[in-house]
């Protein structure tokens, strides 16, 4: 429960941020659209963009706040520069841009080299032989942990050259330095241990702009890569804000661009880009509710609406709203279910039999009293959609009731996550979480419906 307060707090503190917020009016429509984006994205999600790993889309809600961005959102907007670069066959002869995992798995390598079991990496082995292959730029995302600091490196294999961009640092200053030069140190030797060469030392050259704050060094690390790639405009104060906004939005648009809702349709966008749909989708995109509800609540559950991420507020599942909206957010939120389950190989058989070997149950993870309600408004005459959505269902949940004893105990300890009981794959348990909250709205609406 606490995890789920802290992540509302932290959702309504990006709504705030970005209210105060204040832009120029060439700015004025990524504000407009970041607001719509905002409203429109399920703040639990799994997310799909590239470089998140098993994360979900809660973590874009730090781009909305003044404080540092963590690693994970820096390696998923790194991870959006590479596809820019790999979409463009003459960017991508002269650059390619790695992640944070590159300099760390160096550093790993580097601190065991004199080890009996020096560390593999068929990664680092990857860049090595595609180098080799297509001498090019190498743009590097570099941790600096003592530091709490992230700087840019750029290896060029063409000028055999090494230089690097700190975002704090001017003429003026030399901040860093000590771990800056421990880098240039373990890249020297990454270099001479696989290339068999020292490349030059090309010093602080890379363009960069200058911060001014503590928490801005990984919004103007990747705004390094996007004006050398993207022709981003550089960093600066004023563009502080601005900058976290239009990365938010090109993420956020990654994340929906396989929705069936209104937007933009590039999902690599530069800074004139527009998602146009936003106040349509805001209003017609189900997001997942945390815990379904029983049915018999549905209308008097006030509390819902202020939930992060979810859209549908009462207004919207009030029996005095149009059957048509009802019936389209129904086959919107089993859409999305279906989408879910497809998407990570877990959606039942089309014929009710019995997967072999496995207790359906253990793949939806539902417990015996959710199947039984669920099954139970599959016959109740709902909209043909969700009907016969639920029918196959209920037929898959009656064939696979397989397990009793011991392993149906150890079930319903690991799907009540009691201790002792089998360990949830943590992506699939937050995915079926999800899945559950689009087939709870599902049966909202055919309830209303019917």
């Amino acid at each position: 429960m606490h995890d789920i307060l802290d992540a509302q707090k932290s959702w309504k503190n990006a709504v705030a941020w970005l209210k105060q917020c204040t832009s120029n009016s060439a700015q004025q429509k990524h504000f407009r659209e970041c607001h719509g984006l905002l409203a429109t994205l399920g703040w639990n999600e799994v997310s799909y963009i590239p470089g998140s790993g098993t994360r979900t889309s809660f973590l874009l809600s730090g781009l909305l706040a003044d404080k540092m961005v963590k690693g994970e959102l820096l390696d998923m907007m790194v991870s959006y520069v590479s596809e820019v670069v790999e979409r463009d066959e003459d960017i991508a002869e002269a650059y390619k841009v790695v992640k944070l995992q590159f300099m760390d798995t160096i550093t790993k390598q580097w601190q065991n080299r004199n080890s009996d079991k020096p560390v593999q990496s068929l990664f680092l082995d990857g860049i090595k032989a595609d180098t080799a292959k297509h001498p090019r730029s190498l743009l590097v995302p570099v941790h600096l942990p003592l530091m709490k600091h992230y700087v840019s490196f750029e290896i060029n294999f063409k000028e055999k050259l090494i230089c690097y961009g700190d975002s704090l640092q001017t003429e003026e200053t030399t901040s860093n330095m000590q771990e800056i030069k421990m880098v240039y140190k373990q890249l020297q030797w990454w270099l001479m241990t696989n290339f068999g060469q020292l490349f030059l030392d090309g010093g602080c050259t890379l363009d960069r702009g200058i911060q001014r704050d503590s928490v801005s060094c990984a919004i103007a690390l990747v705004n390094k890569f996007a004006f050398k790639i993207m022709d981003d405009s550089l960093w600066n104060v004023s563009r502080a804000a601005y900058e976290r906004v239009l990365w938010f939005n090109r993420l956020a648009k990654l994340q929906i661009k396989d929705r069936d809702i209104p937007h933009n349709d590039s999902a690599i966008s530069g800074e004139n880009d527009h998602c146009k749909g936003c106040d349509q989708a805001r209003a017609h995109s189900p997001s997942p509710v945390l815990q379904p509800q029983a049915l018999s609540d549905t209308l008097e559950q006030n509390d819902r609406a202020t939930l992060p991420g979810f859209v549908q507020t009462d207004a919207h599942c009030s029996p005095d709203q149009p059957p048509e909206v009802h019936k389209d957010l129904a086959e919107r939120a089993i859409n999305f279910a279906e989408e879910q389950l497809c998407f990570h190989g877990m959606y039942m058989s089309r014929e009710p039999t019995a997967p072999p070997e496995q207790d359906l149950r253990s793949q939806l993870a539902f417990d015996d009293d959710m199947a039984v309600d669920y099954a139970h408004h599959a016959d109740a005459g709902v909209y043909k959609p969700v009907h016969s959505f639920f029918s196959k269902w209920s037929n898959n949940l009656k064939a696979s009731s397989l397990v009793t004893g011991k392993e149906d105990e150890r079930w319903h300890k690991q799907s009540r996550g009691d201790d002792g009981g089998l360990k949830v794959d943590k992506r699939k348990k937050i995915m079926l979480d999800q899945c559950d909250g689009y087939l709870y709205q599902a049966l909202v609406h055919s309830f209303i419906l019917s």
